[in-house]
């Protein structure tokens, strides 16, 4: 396991009055309140006006994926806990076909009463898995785009009261939200920091400037072994694993993207590096009696 640092770049909505633009440092997210901030927050939108537009607007990429695994592991007589649920995007589409499940986050997001009259009454709430366990027992219990943002004794509590809320022979699904940590990934996460560095002051050069946010610390990537051994120790038995999403990691090279666009061949020449840091590795995870 090793810390995740990211850099990015992004044009201001308004005007640089600064010809340098900024190199901004991102601190950790502290709280619910700056994570759901720096994803856009959970307030009711227009898209909340019907279930097709909530989709159009939210069900897209790696909720795509997501919901390939999910389809495959979910059952409709299940009783089911998601973890982490925020806007249900994801947990939506089971609703509508009768399952039952009960969404979580923090928090209970501003937008749960609009999603209510999208897609019917459903139970939200607010939980934090790392502190604290629900004393009803479940069939299943998954978590996306989590676990990254848990240190080893973060996560050790998640497997443990997720394995004290399954029913004997309950499965637990897991997403690793990131790639894994490999040497591969190690020097693509590198590659990108100094990547967006020359670019932003290539930016200034050509008089367009951009701000440069750094972030230190979003979080932590674990390797396969790292995750399958977690869950090992806290009773679970290893299922499955399926890897989806082969084109984020390397999307997030402003080059890359721009030329793959122009060159198609680069998709082909770049496809095992690619497959080498699968955005979205799933797991499938059953307590023991």
């Amino acid at each position: 396991m090793r810390v995740w640092f990211k850099a990015w770049l992004e044009r201001p909505h308004k005007e640089i009055s600064n010809s340098l633009g900024k190199i901004i440092d991102a601190p950790k997210d502290q709280s619910f309140t700056d994570h759901t901030t720096a994803i856009g927050g959970y307030d009711p939108t227009a898209a909340y006006q019907s279930k097709e537009d909530f989709f159009r607007t939210y069900f897209t990429g790696r909720y795509v994926f997501w919901h390939e695994f999910l389809e495959k592991h979910l059952k409709a007589t299940e009783n089911i806990l998601s973890i982490a649920s925020g806007r249900c995007i994801n947990e939506s589409h089971f609703l509508l076909k009768g399952f039952q499940i009960t969404c979580s986050d923090l928090e209970i997001i501003p937008s749960y009463e609009q999603a209510k009259n999208l897609f019917g009454s459903f139970r939200y709430l607010a939980l934090d898995i790392t502190q604290q366990r629900l004393h009803e027992k479940f069939d299943t219990i998954f978590a996306l785009s989590l676990i990254y943002i848990f240190d080893e004794n973060q996560f050790e509590r998640f497997l443990k009261n997720s394995y004290l809320m399954l029913e004997d022979r309950g499965n637990l699904l897991v997403d690793s939200a990131g790639s894994n940590d490999g040497l591969i990934s190690l020097i693509w996460d590198y590659y990108l920091w100094w990547e967006c560095r020359a670019i932003y002051f290539l930016m200034i050069i050509l008089k367009r400037p951009c701000n440069l946010y750094l972030k230190r610390h979003y979080g932590f990537k674990r390797s396969d072994l790292d995750i399958i051994e977690a869950a090992r120790s806290q009773g679970f038995i290893f299922c499955e694993q399926q890897d989806f999403d082969f084109e984020t990691e390397l999307n997030r090279s402003q080059i890359y993207s721009r030329l793959s666009k122009r060159i198609p061949f680069l998709k082909l020449l770049f496809r095992p590096i690619g497959r080498r840091i699968p955005y979205i590795r799933m797991f499938k995870f059953q307590k023991t009696n």
